[in-house]
């Protein structure tokens, strides 16, 4: 979205969905508008969003399609969470005004003048919104299908931990593929137990705003384990394990509603073996995991 002058029947304000206060989007953009001074930059916008438990509004501002910064609200009620939010949201669109000027007490005509200058327009957001969630954290936690870890599709639990940094997420993850056991029944029992685990580092770029939307690309490594069981009719029981290390490079994209204090997320990777890939299987492996994070 894009913001044109004062007169402009463009919104300045975009009001995120699922809003925690009852509000009219449009009388909320006329009150901020109202608000503003000078002639603002035509391709400025703020993004909004209200949620609960506590109450907090954030606020996001955007030049065009790149986010500037945003900053957390938090207020005992609606009423006050959207009067801090037309002071802010106001005041961070508004044209920098020129200072004025300071004349000594002995002034004579021919004494020069100097004007301060006036500071420039980017600064002046970046200095009016707060840093941008440096210190912003978030446990994960999820289970899904994966496909190509092991000779057959398994379930796969997954935990860990992101941190908001710069225009994305850096996560930390531990994965775990429960076992899966193939038998084959002949001359004699064969029966084989694979079960895997991993950890993963990656990085979540936002393709929006909100956050919405990344595009996550990372390493993993890990370890494959399998036991095999023979027993034959006339046979004494023989059990084998084998352990194999596995490296893999992973990419795929996350969608996470990031609107409550419960935020819900699917992944879907794709992960190509550097290290420890199962002869005889497709050479990339799939996984979707549907979790949830919860902020801290």
């Amino acid at each position: 979205m894009s913001v044109g002058s004062a007169g402009a029947a463009e919104p300045r304000l975009q009001l995120a969905a699922g809003s925690a206060c009852p509000v009219d989007s449009a009388l909320l953009d006329q009150r901020i508008t109202g608000a503003l001074i000078g002639t603002p930059e035509p391709d400025l916008h703020v993004e909004l969003s209200i949620t609960s438990a506590p109450l907090t509004a954030r606020l996001t501002l955007l030049r065009g399609a790149r986010a500037l910064g945003s900053k957390e609200i938090a207020a005992a009620s609606c009423d006050e969470a959207l009067d801090a939010v037309i002071a802010v949201a106001a005041l961070a669109l508004s044209a920098p005004q020129p200072a004025p000027l300071e004349v000594e007490s002995n002034y004579q005509p021919s004494d020069p003048i100097e004007y301060a200058p006036e500071p420039p327009r980017a600064e002046l957001a970046d200095a009016i919104v707060a840093q941008p969630d440096a210190a912003r954290w978030r446990w994960l936690a999820g289970a899904g299908a994966d496909h190509g870890s092991l000779a057959e599709s398994t379930l796969v639990l997954r935990v860990g931990a992101g941190m908001a940094l710069g225009p994305g997420e850096l996560r930390a993850l531990a994965w775990y593929g429960v076992p899966s056991i193939r038998e084959e029944i002949g001359d004699a029992l064969e029966r084989t137990q694979s079960d895997f685990g991993a950890m993963a580092l990656d990085y979540c770029l936002h393709l929006t705003g909100s956050g919405w939307l990344a595009a996550c690309g990372g390493i993993e490594a890990g370890a494959r384990r399998f036991t095999r069981l023979e027993r034959g009719a006339n046979q004494e029981r023989s059990e084998a394990e084998r352990i194999d290390g596995t490296l893999a490079a992973a990419a795929g994209l996350a969608l996470s509603y990031r609107g409550g204090f419960v935020q819900p997320a699917l992944d879907v990777l794709a992960l190509a073996p550097v290290v420890g890939g199962i002869p005889g299987t497709d050479p990339f492996g799939f996984r979707a995991v549907f979790g949830a994070a919860l902020p801290f």
